[in-house]
């Protein structure tokens, strides 16, 4: 700590903030103030409003066209994360980066292993890592291979490792985005460790009831510009969401609108006994025009039972009828040739080629059968593109430029929109709004609506309740690897739904 920063000056100052990629605006006179050590800071704002590009900079991905950055007082110019990190600025981004065949330590003390007379000094590096995780709560031993931990144990090895550089500031960028709830608290817990040591937390996330329980104060951005800081008292849900968008936040249909639409009368979907490592004895059915929604908490089978309906896994037993024909094996291809999309947690590794261009990536599954040196069509893709850029609001300055360029928001629409490509019977979705803003999510929810109007039948698996509850005509709940609830929408609450999930009938 500087002598200016004990005379006053702000932990962090990020002021003028400019940055642009070719002829688009990514931010314009942007701000971001962190005043002292401990605080927990909340970065808010819709998909595209900047706040990514402002962390890039600040972590040495990106440099600005203009502005200034000062930590304690001094000015600093980062040319890369190594610098960033040698200044006590650390990144954990929403997708994990750990190696999962080594181990915890050796993961948190990547590059900083203890060194002996004779090499690494293997029992001197455990106790180093120890100490960090042991004071983050992991609760697993150092030996122990990073990929025979949970998902929330990853994160916070991730969190360790940035720990274990001396981070003064750390960026947290949808830290609980791939958590299910039961493991979000867990992690909050570990925010709240890094405060109380000292260790100021910039926090990322479209849960707004975790801004609301560990932010000490917001900052919002929208269109790229700084709106306002405030107290995260000063609040409500309500203001802060108008704040993010710049308008009242549009009601979502509610279940009386929902059950107007025509429903088929035929199963397009029905699961009989279906077992796997996680599920036993599955039974369902979806109509076409139906929206059904999968509860479960982490480990329930929520997990394994889209992606083996989508033939990603095969069942140990059981039956899965699509359209009245019985589907075998485990064959993704053919599920696709059949009508059946399938939507992956996983946006980053599993949805979107991050290389490709957005229009490459949306055109994906109608060219999948192109030959190899057939003519491209570029005139239909592109008019493609556009249909779904209109009717999704995809925000794409440029749709030639690589998806990875894109706001997650804007990825997941591309990565829904291009299986509506196809001529689809059942769409499957898993997370199909996790870690984007409520604008992208109120789009996405909207897009699902009106296909299931025209027909489609889709099964929605969200660890989010309140996203079922808004979305879904039915919703069957998984606990322990079996089905132990179903109700339609009107039957359901908030309460009745957290009880469901536990267990608790």
């Amino acid at each position: 700590m500087t002598d200016d920063h004990a005379k006053g000056s702000p932990l962090l100052a990020m002021e003028g903030i400019s940055k642009r990629y070719g002829g688009i605006r990514a931010i314009e006179h942007g701000e971001l103030v962190v005043a002292r050590a401990g605080e927990v800071h909340a970065l808010m704002g819709t998909n595209g409003s900047g706040k990514s590009t402002m962390l890039k900079i600040l972590s040495g991905e990106e440099r600005p066209d203009s502005g200034t950055v000062r930590l304690a007082g001094a000015p600093v110019s980062f040319h890369s994360p190594a610098e960033a990190v040698s200044a006590g600025v650390a990144l954990v981004s929403q997708e994990t980066a750990v190696v999962p065949h080594l181990t915890v330590a050796e993961n948190v003390l990547m590059g900083r292993l203890r060194r002996g007379p004779f090499g690494v000094d293997w029992a001197a590096s455990a106790r180093d890592a120890a100490e960090i995780t042991d004071s983050l709560g992991l609760g697993a031993p150092v030996d122990t291979p990073v990929g025979a931990l949970r998902a929330d144990q990853r994160q916070v090895v991730e969190i360790a490792r940035a720990i274990a550089t001396r981070a003064r500031i750390l960026i947290l960028d949808e830290p609980t985005s791939s958590l299910a709830d039961d493991r979000v608290k867990d992690l909050h817990d570990v925010v709240r460790r890094l405060a109380a040591s000292g260790v100021a937390v910039i926090f990322v996330s479209h849960r707004l009831d975790e801004v609301f329980e560990l932010a000490d104060t917001v900052t919002v951005m929208r269109d790229g510009r700084h709106v306002e800081t405030r107290p995260t008292a000063e609040y409500t849900v309500e203001s802060l969401v108008r704040t993010m968008t710049g308008a009242e936040p549009a009601k979502e249909r509610g279940p009386a609108v929902r059950r107007t639409r025509a429903i088929g009368d035929e199963a397009v979907l029905e699961l009989h006994e279906l077992h796997g490592d996680t599920i036993a004895g599955v039974s369902l059915s979806l109509r076409p025009g139906e929206i059904v929604g999968v509860a479960g908490l982490g480990g329930s089978g929520r997990e394994e039972l889209l992606a083996m309906i989508f033939g990603a896994l095969k069942p140990r037993s059981g039956r899965v009828r699509y359209r009245g024909e019985e589907l075998r094996g485990a064959d993704p291809r053919s599920r696709i040739r059949a009508g059946i999309g399938y939507v992956p947690p996983d946006r980053a590794n599993q949805g979107v080629v991050r290389p490709m261009s957005s229009t490459a990536n949306l055109v994906l599954p109608v060219t999948s059968s192109r030959r190899g040196l057939s003519r491209i069509d570029r005139r239909d893709e592109s008019r493609r593109f556009a249909g779904r850029q209109r009717s999704f609001g995809i925000r794409a300055g440029d749709p030639q430029a690589p998806v990875s360029s894109l706001s997650g928001g804007n990825q997941q629409k591309i990565v829904l929109g291009k299986w509506l490509e196809l001529d689809l019977g059942l769409l499957l979705l898993e997370e199909p709004t996790r870690g984007i803003d409520v604008g992208a999510r109120s789009d996405i929810h909207d897009r699902l609506r009106e296909v299931a109007d025209e027909g489609l039948g889709v099964l929605v698996s969200s660890s989010e309740n309140d996203e079922l509850l808004t979305l879904c005509d039915r919703v069957i709940v998984l606990f322990g690897g079996r089905v132990i609830a179903e109700r339609s929408a009107e039957e359901l609450d908030e309460n009745t739904l957290t009880s469901l999930v536990g267990g608790h009938l």
